[in-house]
This record gives C-alpha cells, sequence and structure tokens, in this order.
C-alpha cells in the first residue's frame, strides 16, 4: 500500500498555522465600557432564608415561570405576608429584573387591594381587579408568588384559587413546586 505524497506535510502545515489563524480572529473586537444597569437580578432561594426579601415569580424569555428575590425596600423590619408579595407582583418589573430578560404576563394594577385567607383546603386571594381574562402564564406567576409567600408558604399545601372584581378563577397549584 502506498501513500500519496506530501500528505504527511498538509496536517503539520495546518497545525502551524493554527496560532496565527488565532490571532486574526480576535482582531477587531473593541473593549467597552461597563453599563450601569442596578443591581442585578438574582435566582430565589425557596427556603425563606432571607427575611429581607420577597420571592416573586417572572418569566424567562421563553416564558417559564422562575423564581426571583426582591430585596423588601423599608427602614424598619416588617413582617412581609402574602399581600406585599403579591401588590410587588402586580407593580411590575423592576430595571435589573427587565435587564436580566425577564418578562411578566401580570398587568399593571396600581393602586391594588387584595386579601389572603388560609383555609384547610389551601389559600384564597381576593382582588380588587378582573381574574377571568388573567392568561396562564398570568396565574401561575400570581399562584406560584402567593404561595411562596412568607410566612409558613401557605399555598405550597394546596392550591390557590383567586377572586376578583368578575368572579373567580379555578384552584390552581403551583406548577414550579411539583417540578
Amino acid at each position: 500500500m502506498s501513500r500519496p505524497r506530501g500528505t504527511a506535510a498538509l496536517p503539520t502545515a495546518a497545525l502551524a498555522a493554527l496560532p496565527a489563524l488565532a490571532v486574526l480572529t480576535g482582531r477587531g473586537i473593541e473593549a467597552t465600557d461597563v453599563a450601569e444597569s442596578g443591581d442585578a437580578a438574582s435566582v430565589a432561594r425557596l427556603d425563606g432564608s432571607n427575611a429581607d426579601q420577597i420571592t416573586l415569580f417572572l418569566l424567562t424569555p421563553e416564558g417559564v415561570p422562575v423564581p426571583v428575590d426582591r430585596k423588601v425596600r423599608t427602614e424598619h423590619p416588617v413582617a412581609v405576608g402574602v399581600e406585599d408579595s403579591v401588590v410587588a407582583l402586580f407593580d411590575g418589573l423592576q430595571d435589573a429584573e427587565r435587564a436580566a430578560g425577564l418578562t411578566t404576563a401580570v398587568p399593571s394594577h396600581s393602586p391594588l387591594s387584595l386579601s389572603a385567607r388560609s383555609l384547610p383546603t389551601g389559600l384564597r386571594l381576593t382582588l380588587s381587579v378582573p381574574v377571568r381574562p388573567l392568561t396562564a402564564a398570568a396565574l401561575q406567576q400570581i399562584v406560584c408568588t402567593a404561595a411562596y409567600a412568607p410566612p409558613g408558604h401557605a399555598g405550597r399545601k394546596g392550591p390557590v384559587t383567586l377572586y376578583g372584581s368578575d368572579g373567580s378563577r379555578a384552584p390552581s397549584r403551583c406548577a414550579a413546586a411539583e417540578r
């Protein structure tokens, strides 16, 4: 069996050209300054260990609800509950969350009044806004935010039922809790 001439030299020449090719491909990229956008959005710890934070469920660019910690901005320690967490969700995105590519399907409503009531069968949220037009993604954001709100994460043990100015929605569970 004979090998064609010059084939041993080809791999050696190609390997010798790799460093020059690497230098050429890095040219033309200019350095840029850091763009300030505020505090970074962070994925939440769902164990309830952050007393100065609330957990909201926001959407990834693919529409998947994910837990995100948001600092509670107050001068004095304050008990944060389901109502505070859900109101914060209806207040909309913060700059850092938007910069991280997160979105929300929950319509902004301000002012929003609501009450939360723990029942043996789950959690009941009564909102001052219509709940029937909420999309499935918005419903999951609200249900998961309520389910993971302090104290006691009441909604994780049972379904969350939304009541609004236009009626109610069927009881729902947080899909993220089942993953």
